[in-house]
């Protein structure tokens, strides 16, 4: 950036050209347009949240087993280590899967909604 100017850095020409050769309704819907994509979910599609964990990928018993068994084993490791912090962390994490897993689980929400 050059002295004096504020804000950020201009992009590399050869960015600055697709971004000025590319229709506003490819840059703004989501849609691909060379290497570049926006992340914005699908029309008529619900937006996730990051603590949604009621996927169809846990409806099999194993996984969900597995995923907190990974967890309370972290949980041990950083405890062995000294990082009780970050035990705590992953404790809380293994403590929310649990209960999403195990104590309040219904298989019909963990099914791929596909509404028109």
């Amino acid at each position: 950036m050059a002295p004096g100017r504020r804000g950020s850095p201009r992009p590399p020409a050869p960015i600055r050209r697709r971004l000025q050769n590319a229709p506003a309704a490819l840059l703004f819907q989501g849609q691909q347009h060379g290497a570049m994509q926006m992340a914005t979910p699908p029309p008529n599609r619900k937006r996730r949240s990051y603590f949604d964990v009621r996927s169809p990928f846990f409806l099999p018993l194993w996984r969900r087993v597995a995923v907190v068994a990974v967890c309370v084993a972290w949980v041990g490791v950083e405890v062995l280590a000294g990082s009780l912090g970050w035990a705590a962390f992953v404790g809380a994490i293994a403590a929310f899967l649990i209960y999403e897993f195990f104590i309040a689980f219904d298989p019909a929400q963990y099914t791929e909604e596909d509404d028109p």
